[in-house]
C-alpha cells in the first residue's frame, strides 16, 4: 500500500529519469501470487493527478505498459479490484454524498449472473464483427470494424474459463461490474460521439461533443469544462 504523500511525492517530485523504471520487487510478487485483490491507491486522486505535468503522466505510462507486458507474458495471477465511495466522485459526478454512496454500495452488491449474461451477449456481438454502429438518442453515430481485437467482459465474475486463460485482462475482475472492454480497429472509427456528462483530468464536463474520422478525434467541443 502508498500513502497519498507518498503517491504525491512520486508523480510530482521524483527525478524524471527514474520515472520510466519499474520496481523489480512488485514485478516478482506479482509472478509469485495466483489471486490479488486491489483497493483504491489513494483517498484524493484528483489532489495527486489534477496537475501532474503531462510529461512526466507519459514517462510513469510508458513504465506501466512494459510492466504489463512482461506480466502479460509471464504472470498467471487474476485479479479483482474493488473500488470503495469517496466525497470526491460524488463532487465530480454533481450528487450529494448520501445518494452517491447509496448508488455505489447498490451497484458492489447487485446480483451479477444477468450482468455476465448481457455482457457474453455483447461479447459474441462484437468479436469479429465487420462493422459495429453505435447509436443513443443524445446524437451519437458511431460506426467502426473489431477485425480480430479481442473483447472482454468485465462482469464482476472470474470463471474457470477465465482464471486459467493466458490473456491477463481475461482474469481481471471488478467490483462494481458492468463495463465492456475492447479496442477497434483504429483507423475504421468514424462518425460523432455526445456524451452528456463526462470528465477530464478529474474535473467534470457537460455537453462534450467530438467527431471521428479514420480514428482521429476532430472538432471537439464541450459546454462546460472543456478547457
Amino acid at each position: 500500500a502508498e500513502s497519498d504523500v507518498a503517491l504525491k511525492a512520486m508523480w510530482h517530485e521524483k527525478p524524471m529519469a527514474n520515472l520510466a523504471d519499474y520496481p523489480s520487487h512488485e514485478l516478482q510478487l506479482y509472478k509469485a501470487i495466483d489471486y490479488l485483490i486491489a483497493l483504491p491507491a489513494s483517498q484524493n486522486f484528483r489532489e495527486i493527478f489534477q496537475a501532474v505535468d503531462p510529461k512526466r503522466s507519459a514517462a510513469v505510462g510508458s513504465n506501466s505498459n512494459r510492466m504489463l507486458e512482461e506480466l502479460g507474458r509471464e504472470s498467471r495471477h487474476s485479479i479483482v479490484g474493488i473500488s470503495f465511495p469517496q466525497k470526491q466522485e460524488a463532487e465530480i459526478s454533481g450528487l450529494d454524498w448520501a445518494t452517491y454512496e447509496k448508488i455505489h454500495w447498490a451497484s458492489i452488491n447487485t446480483n451479477y449472473t444477468p450482468i455476465r449474461a448481457k455482457g457474453e451477449e455483447l461479447k459474441g456481438l462484437l468479436s469479429g464483427a465487420k462493422e459495429v454502429r453505435i447509436t443513443t438518442p443524445g446524437g451519437t453515430d458511431l460506426t467502426f470494424s473489431m477485425g480480430d481485437r479481442l473483447v472482454f467482459a468485465d462482469d464482476g465474475v472470474l470463471s474457470s474459463d477465465e482464471k486459467n486463460n493466458k490473456v491477463m485482462f481475461a482474469r481481471f475482475a471488478s467490483l462494481p461490474g458492468g463495463w465492456m472492454d475492447f479496442a477497434p480497429q483504429e483507423n475504421t472509427v468514424n462518425g460523432k460521439i455526445v456524451v452528456p456528462q463526462a470528465r477530464c483530468n478529474y474535473q467534470p464536463m457537460l455537453g462534450v461533443v467530438l467527431d471521428v474520422k479514420n480514428g482521429v478525434a476532430q472538432n471537439f467541443k464541450a459546454q462546460q469544462g472543456g478547457k
